[in-house]
């Protein structure tokens, strides 16, 4: 299952970063003002994007487990899944705000 939801994951972000390149090509903008600069350099948006998922999995993962040491009440792969699928989320809206913006 994890591995579904990290494809998922991978795929969304693509989505998110060719999208975003479109929209930035026809004269729009980025609405991220962290990302403004970085979006022009589509391998740059590329790299921080995948930096910035596994830093947040990998924080996730350390704060998951210091949780399950004091509280053993969820399972801790049924948390991580979470925090993926909450990731999903977030991209699966970004991609489609991009797509409607390009309508």
């Amino acid at each position: 299952m994890k591995k579904i939801l990290l494809i998922l994951l991978f795929l969304l972000m693509i989505n998110d970063v060719v999208t975003t390149n479109i929209i930035i090509g026809q004269g729009g903008i980025e609405l991220n003002f962290l990302m403004r600069p970085i979006v022009e350099n589509t391998m740059l948006h590329i790299v921080i994007k995948i930096i910035a998922v596994v830093f947040i999995l990998f924080l996730s993962k350390k704060i998951i487990g210091w949780i399950s040491k004091t509280n053993n009440s969820l399972p801790r792969y049924v948390s991580y899944n979470l925090t993926i699928i909450a990731l999903i989320g977030w991209f699966a809206f970004v991609g489609a705000f991009n797509l409607m913006s390009l309508l």
